[in-house]
């Protein structure tokens, strides 16, 4: 099983791979999670999904479905803890770097097994930290639930908690980050028993600006 990853001006070599993606954050985060954000036609996208400069990380099924999907903007374009949510910082100075991204809308098909949930959720992660290693990309932040947090200590990322949770609307969030480098991957590849590279590291020329 292998990643899929491009950005809006590439999504079309991926088929309907964009438009399925929206269509499950649609179904993760405003029909279970209940978040009040914009959405049309039971798709969903925000400000931060910019054909210059998100990535997009997919793994679809063997009916071309999205299952699980991920999305990472660099820290020298706006991204989401620090326009909307700079708060979970608790103080530490924010990034603005090509170095460190934003990973954001990490989400698996809720009617996946657990076992095959747990296995795409890896999947994508490692997918995505293995990506931006490989374009100079030392460090992910993250927004996420505290139970999120836990899971990536669970994967051996080791992240860094800014703070404690803060709430937000109905729910608590927390910020932090963690290292993309390959030895903070290594124990979501022992525990899954994945070797080798997970997703195609080439260059296109839409995907080099970004």
């Amino acid at each position: 099983m292998k990643v899929d990853h491009f950005t809006i001006l590439t999504a079309h070599r991926f088929g309907n791979a964009f438009d399925s993606m929206l269509r499950l954050r649609h179904k993760v985060f405003v029909e279970r999670a209940g978040w009040v954000i914009p959405n049309l036609n039971h798709r969903e996208a925000d400000q931060f999904d910019h054909p210059l400069w998100t990535h997009y990380f997919t793994i679809r099924d063997e009916n071309e479905v999205v299952r699980a999907c991920g999305r990472m903007v660099r820290t020298d374009h706006p991204y989401m803890l620090e326009a909307l949510w700079p708060e979970l910082a608790h103080g530490h100075e924010l990034p603005k770097s090509a170095r460190v991204a934003e990973g954001s809308r990490m989400c698996v098909d809720p009617d996946l097994p657990k076992g095959a949930h747990t296995y795409h959720h890896a999947l994508c992660t490692l997918a995505g930290m293995e990506w931006a290693w490989a374009h100079g990309i030392e460090h992910f932040v993250f927004v996420t639930y505290p139970s999120k947090a836990r899971a990536l200590e669970q994967l051996g990322l080791k992240p860094t908690i800014y703070g404690p949770a803060i709430r937000i609307g109905e729910e608590e969030f927390l910020a932090g980050h963690y290292s993309t480098a390959p030895s903070s991957s290594q124990r979501i590849r022992d525990v899954f028993g994945i070797e080798g590279s997970v997703i195609d590291i080439h260059e296109h020329e839409e995907e080099v600006a970004a």
